[in-house]
C-alpha cells in the first residue's frame, strides 16, 4: 500500500486525473473557502466524486465499494456514533471476526482510522467510497432504525395496557388519544416491516394469519425466511392499513383483491403490488416489492456463459423474428429482457413494450401497462403497437392463441419481438405453443430462439466449504460428465456476517439457449420426439440448464444442493 502521507493533489496528478494548472487553481480557491480540496475540484467541474475515488483506489491500492447498494447490518452501523459518521464521512459496513470493514471518503486521514480503531476495538480494513453513497446508505439505515421488532414490542405493550385498563370512565376519557396512538403505532409497525424487508433485499412479504398469531415471512434470494409473529389482536389493523394505502375495499374480506402503492426509502422508490386471499384464519396478504429505479444489469453482467452470451448477441442483432425467454415465476425473465432492451435502446430504434406490470421505467422507450378491466390486454396492446412504426416490441407474456398469432405476424413483417412464457425448459415451450391451437409451421416461421433460465443462489465466498467429488458421484446426481475425473466443488458453509448467516448471498442465472436452426426446425416440424431433438442439440454442443449450472458450480459460484433445488437435474 502507498504511504498515506502523500497529498490528494499529488495523487490526482500522478493518476493523470487533473492538470497542474487545475490543481493550482483549486488550491488558490481553497484558501478562500477552507473547503476540502476534493470538494473544490468537484465544485469547479474538474472531477466527479467517482473520478477522485477511482484515482485514490488506483494509487493507494485500497479497493473501492459503492456502499449505497449494499445491505448493511444496522448493528454494524451502530458501532460508531452517528455524529462521527456524518462529520468524517465514514461508515462501518461489515464485521468479520476481529476485523471491521469501514468505507471512507478520505483514506489519507490516518487519524480518523485510528480513532475508529480505538472506539470499536476492532482492526480496521478501509475501503474507498464517495460521500453521496455514504449519505444514501445512511438514509436507508436510519430510516429503518425503528425496526419491526421494536414496533412490535410497542404494540404488545399497548395491548397489555388495554387489557389492564378496566376503569370504564377512564377508557371513555382517553379513547380519542388512545385511538390516535394506536393508529400511529400500526403505521409504524407496517412501515418497519417494509423497511426491514427492503434492507434485506426481499422480493416478497407474506402475512399469514394463523389460529393464534399472524406469521410474517419474506422471500430473500428465492427462499422464504421468518421475520416476526404479529399478535392476533393486531391482524385486522395491519391488514386494513395495507388495504387502505393500496386502494382496496376494506369492507370486502370474502373475495381476493389486488392493489398497489409506492413507498420511498432513502433515495429509492419501491412499487408495492399487494394481493389478498381469504383463508380459514383470515385474509392472507402477499406484497411484491419492485425497485422502481432498480439499476439495469448489462448483458455482460447477467451470468451468461461466454458461448451463450455470444449466441444471444447474435440473436438480438437480427432485424426480425421472435425471441422467447421462458421459466417459472421469479426466474429472472424480466431482468434478462430489460438487459436486452437496454443493449438495443438507441436513437435510431423505436422500441415499444406491453407489460403487466411495468417493473422498470425507461426514459426513451414507450411502455404500455395492460388493463384487462378496459379490455387493454397483451393481444390488443400488441395489435395497437404495430400502428406505432416499431422496430422492436416487447410483449410481457404470451398467454393465449391471439397474442401468439399477432406476435408471429409481427415477426414476419419486419419486427423483432421479445416475450416470455411459463414452461420448464426451452423445448417444452414449443409444445406449449401448439397447445394454444396455433399451426406449428406458422410458429416456426417466426421463431428465432428460446432461452430457458432459472435463478440459483450464489454461495457466500467467505464461508463456503470445498468438497471433492468424482465423476461417479456427479453421474449419480444426474450430471453428464466424463468418467475417471475428480472435481473440487463447494457446498454451503455455516454462514457468517457477510451472508447474514444464510450461507448464500445474492443470485445468479443458469441458462439454455435454443437456436432454431434449419436442421432443428425440420426435426420439430416432422414431429420427431423431443428426445431425438434433444440428442441432436447435444451433438451440436448446446448447453442445457443442468450443464450450465454444473459449469458454474465447478467455478465455486453455487452448490449442487442449490442446483438440485432449482433445476430439474
Amino acid at each position: 500500500m502507498m504511504e498515506l502521507t502523500k497529498r490528494l493533489g499529488d495523487i490526482l496528478l500522478d493518476a493523470g486525473a487533473i492538470t497542474k494548472e487545475q490543481l493550482e487553481g483549486a488550491l488558490q480557491e481553497q484558501k478562500g473557502t477552507k473547503e476540502r480540496l476534493g470538494k473544490v475540484l468537484i465544485r469547479l467541474g474538474y472531477l466527479t466524486e467517482m473520478d477522485i475515488a477511482r484515482a485514490l483506489e488506483a494509487q493507494l491500492f485500497i479497493p473501492f465499494q459503492d456502499v449505497s447498494k449494499q445491505n448493511i447490518d444496522p448493528k454494524v452501523v451502530a458501532l460508531l456514533p452517528k455524529e462521527l459518521i456524518e462529520q468524517e464521512n465514514v461508515l462501518p459496513i461489515s464485521l468479520n471476526g476481529s476485523r471491521l470493514q469501514v468505507a471512507v471518503v478520505d483514506p489519507l486521514n490516518p487519524i480518523i482510522l485510528d480513532t475508529i480503531r480505538r472506539i470499536t476495538n476492532y482492526e480496521i480494513d478501509p475501503v474507498i467510497t464517495t460521500e453521496s453513497s455514504i449519505q444514501q446508505a445512511l438514509e436507508l439505515s436510519y430510516s429503518a432504525k425503528y425496526t419491526a421488532q421494536r414496533a412490535l414490542a410497542d404494540m404488545k405493550q399497548e395491548i397489555n395496557t388495554r387489557k389492564k385498563d378496566t376503569d370504564e370512565r377512564t377508557q371513555v376519557i382517553a379513547i380519542d388519544s388512545k385511538a390516535r396512538d394506536s393508529a400511529h403505532a400500526i403505521i409504524r409497525l407496517v412501515e418497519s416491516i417494509l423497511s426491514q424487508a427492503i434492507m434485506d433485499r426481499a422480493s416478497d412479504i407474506h402475512l399469514e394469519p394463523q389460529s393464534g398469531q399472524v406469521r410474517v415471512r419474506y422471500r430473500v434470494d428465492g427462499v422464504l425466511y421468518p421475520l416476526m409473529a404479529v399478535p392476533k389482536e393486531l391482524q385486522s389493523d395491519v391488514i386494513t392499513r395495507l388495504k387502505v394505502v393500496s386502494g382496496m375495499d376494506i369492507t370486502e374480506s370474502r373475495l381476493p383483491q389486488d392493489g398497489h402503492y409506492t413507498v420511498k426509502m432513502g433515495a429509492k422508490e419501491y412499487d408495492l403490488r399487494i394481493a389478498t386471499m381469504p383463508g380459514a384464519f383470515g385474509e392472507k396478504m402477499v406484497i411484491r416489492l419492485l425497485d422502481k429505479q432498480g439499476s439495469l444489469i448489462g448483458l455482460d453482467k447477467i451470468d451468461f456463459s461466454p458461448e451463450n452470451l455470444a449466441g444471444l448477441k447474435r440473436l438480438i442483432s437480427r432485424p426480425y423474428g421472435i425471441l422467447l425467454v421462458t421459466g417459472p415465476t421469479g426466474s429472472g425473465k424480466t431482468t434478462t429482457l430489460y438487459s436486452i432492451l437496454s443493449e438495443l435502446n438507441k436513437d435510431t430504434t423505436n422500441i415499444l413494450t406491453i407489460e403487466d406490470p411495468i417493473e422498470y421505467q425507461f426514459e426513451t422507450i414507450t411502455q404500455m401497462q395492460v388493463n384487462p378491466k378496459i379490455d387493454l390486454t397483451f393481444a390488443s396492446g400488441l395489435r395497437a403497437s404495430l400502428r406505432q412504426d416499431p422496430d422492436i416490441i416487447l410483449v410481457g407474456e404470451i398467454r393465449d392463441k391471439e397474442t401468439l398469432e399477432i406476435a408471429v405476424q409481427a415477426s414476419m413483417t419486419g419486427h423483432l419481438v421479445f416475450s416470455t412464457m411459463h414452461t420448464n425448459d426451452a423445448l417444452s415451450s414449443i409444445a406449449r405453443m401448439q397447445e394454444m391451437g396455433v399451426n406449428l409451421s406458422f410458429i416456426m416461421t417466426g421463431l428465432n430462439a428460446i432461452i430457458a433460465q432459472r435463478l440459483v443462489r450464489r454461495l457466500c465466498p467467505k464461508c463456503r466449504e470445498p468438497e471433492e467429488m468424482t465423476s461417479a458421484d456427479l453421474k449419480k446426481q444426474g450430471f453428464n460428465v466424463e468418467d475417471g475425473q475428480t472435481f473440487t466443488l463447494y457446498k454451503a458453509g455455516p454462514g457468517c456476517d457477510t451472508c447474514n448467516r444464510r450461507s448464500y448471498a445474492g443470485r445468479m442465472g443458469v441458462h439454455e439457449v435454443l437456436v432454431l436452426e434449419d436442421q432443428i426446425s425440420e426435426l420439430i416440424l416432422r414431429g420427431e420426439p423431443l428426445s431425438v431433438v434433444r440428442y441432436n442439440l447435444i451433438r451440436k454442443g448446446m448447453r442445457f440448464l443442468a450443464d450450465d449450472g454444473l459449469a458454474k458450480a465447478l467455478q465455486g459460484m453455487t452448490s449442487l444442493e442449490e442446483l438440485e433445488r432449482v433445476v430439474n437435474v
